[in-house]
């Protein structure tokens, strides 16, 4: 049970529903997916904004409950617009709770259940979503998905006690452990996405880049830690480009026009031939709409400008199909987009190609259902549309890691075995740990507080003694900061605009010809 302090933080810090709304602003992560033929698509995926008033929860009951949290819709015109992709992240949450829970090695006798909830991507939302979870005492939370919300909520939730492991906030604020005491993530932070570009541009012996960010946390961020890393190798910036809040591509066409002028202070050099773009979705479309409006329009001035162009795309949106359609298409130059490494999982790709509405109790999925199977009608829609995303391996590690961690707590031989020394105060937490006999202990257990004991026990053991997931052979966090092992791949698009994609560890992409060899920087958590 929470303490009365703590129930009355809850009860000054937690918004009303239809306040947090208010403070929703009308624009997404990323826009809905469209369906040619799904004339109903608007209709099914569009929520009037009352429905909100009653969350919409995705619940299964448990012995001890672990929550989630998901950018899963934006308000557009006073409608809740579904990100379909995210569905999927749900779904995969509850899946490997439902693995786990039949497998008979991780927390035998003992059943999980889930609360996963919608973070709107927005941080007054999140929050009351948040101290929602926390007020039923789940005992840890996956997500939420954004940095600027993630920094909001570790803030927050570590106050209370509820450790956080988010799996695609990248941030490298949130390493900082004065500041975010129960944090953790199972992505690299961009510190180490910053090194990485450094590498592929010291391989290929680039001396001059340009950076264009977006200009929100992510963006701001990242594009500052990369200006610092070059300046220290001698490799000079020769634009920095901050895109404005709101960005439209007659705005981006201006930027590119004064990115490409010649430059006044070394009459022999013009503008740097690699361009690093470091946004989030919705900022890197804009800026390619930008390049491509500004090379339909002025084709004999900009054509071999782009074609001598190579941009290095940031993470976020290296992989995103509509804006590779459209690059690739408009010739915009060569690139080279950096992804962090997943790994497939083929079971969850199974099930989730085959698995109907009547199936699942996932709230959001009718929607997506309907979208992508245009309610039967396949003219113009692909039937198994859906593969596997860069997140989906990231939500399994947090939720394997959770389980995991509070296995190893419940189980005896910590208890008895002398060797394990519990740093500080994880002595408390292994007394808590006790075998679990009767249900009188699962009560204890659910209301005892044990969230910090588990973030005690993921953190400072499990960066010495790491352990195997169903994806993975190994798995550490930082003893420090939270932070996860860095992994990298590549995907580019070469001169001659076929898209290629290098999984290996050591990078070199024939068609841009790099001065030297060189490596990407891997596992660079010491």
């Amino acid at each position: 049970m929470l303490s009365p302090i703590t129930t009355t933080v809850i009860s000054t810090l937690l918004l009303t529903t239809s306040e947090a709304i208010n403070a929703i602003g009308s624009v997404g992560l990323a826009a809905p997916l469209e369906c040619g033929v799904c004339k109903e698509h608007t209709e099914t995926s569009g929520l009037q904004l009352d429905h909100y008033l009653n969350i919409t929860v995705y619940r299964k009951e448990g012995d001890i409950i672990l929550g989630g949290l998901f950018p899963l819709q934006y308000l557009n015109e006073k409608r809740g617009i579904l990100r379909y992709k995210n569905v999927a992240l749900t779904e995969i949450m509850a899946w490997t709770i439902d693995q786990i829970n039949e497998d008979k090695s991780i927390l035998d006798g003992i059943k999980l259940g889930y609360e996963i909830r919608d973070s709107f991507a927005n941080a007054p939302f999140a929050s009351v979503q948040a101290l929602e979870l926390a007020a039923k005492n789940v005992f840890g939370v996956v997500g939420p998905g954004s940095s600027k919300v993630a920094v909001h909520l570790a803030s927050l939730l570590g106050s209370l006690s509820f450790p956080m492991i988010t799996y695609a906030a990248t941030s490298d604020t949130l390493s900082d452990s004065t500041r975010f005491r129960m944090f953790a993530r199972t992505v690299p932070s961009d510190e180490f996405q910053c090194r990485a570009m450094r590498d592929i541009i010291k391989g290929y012996g680039w001396q001059f880049v340009t950076i264009i960010h977006s200009p929100e946390l992510y963006g701001t961020e990242g594009a500052g830690e990369l200006r610092k890393i070059l300046k220290e190798d001698n490799i000079y910036v020769d634009k920095f480009h901050s895109l404005p809040e709101v960005a439209t591509p007659a705005k981006v066409e201006e930027m590119f026009m004064m990115t490409f002028q010649k430059n006044t202070s070394n009459a022999n050099r013009y503008h740097a031939n690699v361009i690093v773009l470091f946004a989030t979705i919705s900022y890197a479309k804009v800026v390619v709409e930008g390049a491509k409006s500004l090379k339909e329009k002025y084709p004999n001035e900009y054509a071999n400008t782009f074609a001598n162009l190579t941009w290095i795309a940031a993470e976020s949106w290296s992989d995103d199909a509509e804006i590779l359609t459209t690059f690739n298409k408009s010739q915009l130059g060569s690139f080279i987009g950096l992804k962090i490494r997943s790994f497939e999982i083929p079971e969850f790709v199974n099930y989730y190609r085959n698995l109907k509405p009547g199936a699942t109790e996932n709230p959001w999925f009718g929607s997506y259902y309907k979208s992508h199977y245009c309610g039967g009608k396949v003219d113009g829609c692909a039937k198994n549309i859906y593969d596997q995303g860069p997140y989906e391996e990231p939500v399994v590690l947090a939720v394997e890691s959770f389980a995991r961690t509070l296995d190893r707590m419940l189980k005896k031989q910590y208890a008895n075995d002398t060797s394990f020394s519990a740093p500080g105060d994880l002595d408390d937490c292994v007394k808590k740990a006790s075998p679990i006999k009767n249900t009188s202990d699962l009560y204890y257990l659910r209301n005892s507080g044990i969230g910090s004991c588990v973030y005690s026990s993921l953190i400072k053991e499990y960066h010495m003694d790491v352990y195997q997931t169903r994806t993975r052979d190994k798995v550490r966090f930082n003893n420090v900061t939270g932070d996860f092992d860095a992994m990298y791949t590549l995907q580019t698009i070469s001169p001659d605009h076929a898209v290629k994609h290098d999984h290996q560890h050591r990078g070199t992409i024939p068609t841009l010809r790099p001065s030297k060899p060189f490596q990407i920087s891997m596992m660079l958590i010491p």
